[in-house]
């Protein structure tokens, strides 16, 4: 699943881009984030790059600089290009049903949770399948897709299960873990990953 497999090829960007800083490797974990072809993935690589950039211009002077600009202007464009496709494709050409799918998750998602604010539905999967037969947004999706299809949004997923005070902590705890240090590099990092896999509780 790219969705899945894109979370661990950023992590290792971020560690090679922001912890070892090596080069090498920061060029090995983009190519194969872009080889993903997940759209959230590419998003999450271009934040890393970009904020190792930025920290590259403001911590060198002098030629490193000069370096640092060169190879924000070389590197810019082709992940732009790369990321206007993906995104063009999954919204206009061939799979425009998975933004359909994530569209139907995220509104349908959101209507559960206003159902059940305070202690959510749970985690059995047959309650959600109720949940959504009842309060499933209208989409583009055939009645059978909608009937059969499960949660893909981990975010909504954490507070339609245990509710909006539960998983508003779960929310400060991705925010304040100590695992990884730049927290605020791993927090949006996790929370798009999350936005578009339901991988919170695993």
């Amino acid at each position: 699943e790219p969705g899945v497999f894109q979370i661990y090829l950023n992590l290792y960007l971020y560690i090679a881009l922001h912890m070892l800083r090596n080069m090498r490797a920061a060029a090995l974990a983009l190519v194969a984030v872009l080889a993903t072809q997940s759209t959230t993935g590419i998003l999450i690589a271009l934040i890393l790059t970009g904020a190792a950039l930025v920290r590259a211009f403001l911590e060198h002077k002098g030629k490193r600089r000069i370096i640092a600009v060169a190879l924000a202007i070389l590197i810019a464009p082709p992940l732009a290009w790369i990321s206007y496709a993906n995104i063009n494709e999954k919204f206009y050409g061939s799979g425009q049903g998975s933004s359909w799918a994530r569209a139907y998750d995220f509104y349908t998602g959101i209507n559960i949770i206003a159902e059940y604010p305070a202690l959510g539905i749970g985690f059995d999967v047959d309650r959600y399948l109720q949940a959504s037969g009842k309060l499933g947004h209208a989409s583009e999706l055939t009645i059978e897709q909608e009937e059969e299809r499960r949660p893909s949004n981990g975010l909504l997923q954490m507070f339609f299960t245990i509710g909006i005070p539960l998983g508003g902590i779960l929310l400060l705890c991705i925010f304040y873990q100590r695992l990884f240090p730049h927290r605020g590099l791993i927090a949006p990092l996790l929370l798009l990953a999350f936005s578009g896999e339901a991988l919170v509780f695993t």
